[in-house]
Order: C-alpha cells, then structure tokens, then sequence
C-alpha cells in the first residue's frame, strides 16, 4: 500500500473513531461537534470559525478527514508544538489537496519555524483558494507582512498589512504589525 494510500486509511479511521466514542456523529450533537476555537492570534473565535464546523452531512468523508487534522494542527501550533503541527497539516494536505485552509496553516507553521519564504509560497496558495472571504483574505495578508518583515522586506510588509486592514479592518495583528513596520521605516527619531 502506497503513503498516500495508507494516511487516506488511517484519516478515514480516525474520522471514523471520532464518531464513535461519542457514540453518535459529530453533527448530531447539539454543538455540532464544535469546540471553541482561536484565532491565529490567540483571540477566541466565533464557534462557526472552528475548522470543524465547516464539516456538514454533505462534506465528503476525505475533505471532513483534512478539515479534523488541520484543525489538530492548528491547535498545535496554538500550543506551541510547531514541528508536530507541520507533520500533522503535511498529513492533512496528503489527505485532501483542495482543502484551503491547510495551506493557510502550514504557512504558519513554516513562519513559526523561521522558513519565511516557504511560508509565503502556502500563504499565495491558500489566497488563490480562499479568495472570496474578506476574513482569510485578512489573515492571510497579515501573515505575508509578518513573513516580509522578518525578511526585511519592509515595504511589501507595509503593503501586506495595509492590505490585511481592507478586508479586515478589525484585524489587530496587521493594525500592530502595520504600526511596527512604518516606525521601522520612519528610522530612529531624531534624539
């Protein structure tokens, strides 16, 4: 049996396992199966924002497995468990590589584990993928500036947050981020 083959098994068996240790489907529970979720900021998001939520009747058995193993990477790397977060989102992507939002998630792995340039290469993926939500389009932005800075690329930080606040203007991290980088590019007040 092939890796992928073998992480499409062991996905749907963990789909699987998930449902019944509750003993009735995910979606049949009063929340929906839903947990609270964080952003990636470590606000604490809407209940329809968790990864897991999207997961409907409808969704198809792979697509639920990706959406169930970036939300575990996800709340990895809220836990700091950067390198765990990037095997499991790596094992989410085999699963399903149309599920946009692991390619956002392993952007952040990749920015959490200082390999910037491979961050923005997943960062323009997911922008390609989830390029009718204002919210992701946001988020997405804010982690380009954050890439861009850490490159020293401060104008095209200063273009990403900006960019971050029009499709979402309560965005903190990109109106923070957006602050950092136009002090930086004023220099060091005259003394």
């Amino acid at each position: 049996m092939g890796q992928k083959a073998r992480l499409l098994v062991l996905a749907f068996l963990w789909l699987v396992q998930g449902c019944a240790t509750t003993s009735r489907s995910p979606l049949s529970m009063p929340d929906g199966g839903r947990r609270a979720s964080l952003n990636v900021s470590g606000e604490q998001l809407p209940e329809e924002n968790s990864l897991v939520s999207k997961i409907t009747v409808d969704t198809p058995p792979q697509r639920a497995a990706s959406l169930r193993l970036t939300e575990e990477g996800r709340r990895l790397l809220d836990s700091g468990d950067h390198a765990k977060a990037l095997a499991r989102l790596e094992q989410s992507l085999a699963v399903d590589s149309s599920n946009p939002y692991v390619y956002f998630y392993l952007a952040m792995a990749h920015l959490r584990l200082a390999q910037y340039r491979q961050s923005i290469e997943f960062l323009d993926v997911a922008e390609s993928l989830l390029s009718s939500l204002a919210y992701w389009l946001g988020e997405i932005h804010s982690l380009k500036g954050e890439n861009y800075q850490a490159l020293g690329l401060l104008d095209r930080a200063n273009t990403s947050y900006a960019t971050a606040l029009r499709f979402d203007p309560n965005n903190r991290r990109a109106a923070l981020g957006l602050s950092r980088v136009q002090r930086e590019l004023r220099g060091p007040a005259a003394h």
